[in-house]
């Protein structure tokens, strides 16, 4: 079965500006090699690190978004591994982004009435009178 995943991974300074580019290259093939597909490529950037990562305080970011069957994920993680210009990779499964549907309402919609308050005096002096007149049919006077 096949998910879709993101790699994201930190390139040693030492590698030259011109060749970053080169091992964005190799990390796709290292994923088509596995079977995967990939979707997006980020190409790694310059960073200061917050901490640093085998001795190194800056280095390139880059993450790649690919689609590949379960069991090959162990296989690229070795291989990673040996890449010694990688000083350090994330692999993560990406949750597929349900998006929510609008509740739809098979109702009529309700007419807007505005009152004035004018309007609502003469509504209550009216319903007043209608009071009386029915408190009279009732008591019978």
């Amino acid at each position: 079965m096949e998910k879709n995943y993101e790699i994201a991974y930190l390139l040693s300074l030492l590698v030259p500006e011109n060749e970053v580019a080169t091992y964005a290259g190799k990390l796709t093939s290292l994923i088509g090699d596995q079977g995967g597909v990939v979707k997006r490529v980020e190409e790694p950037k310059a960073r200061r690190l917050a901490y640093p990562v085998k001795k190194e305080r800056s280095a390139y970011f880059g993450y790649t978004t690919f689609v590949m069957a379960k069991e090959a994920i162990n296989d690229l993680k070795k291989k990673l591994a040996f890449e010694t210009k990688i000083l350090r990779f994330l692999i993560v499964e990406e949750e597929e982004k349900s998006i929510p549907m609008p509740r739809i309402s098979f109702r009529k919609p309700q007419e807007r009435v505005i009152v004035t308050p004018r309007e609502t005096e003469e509504k209550e002096k009216l319903d007043i009178v209608q009071l009386d007149k029915k408190l009279e049919e009732i008591l019978g006077q």
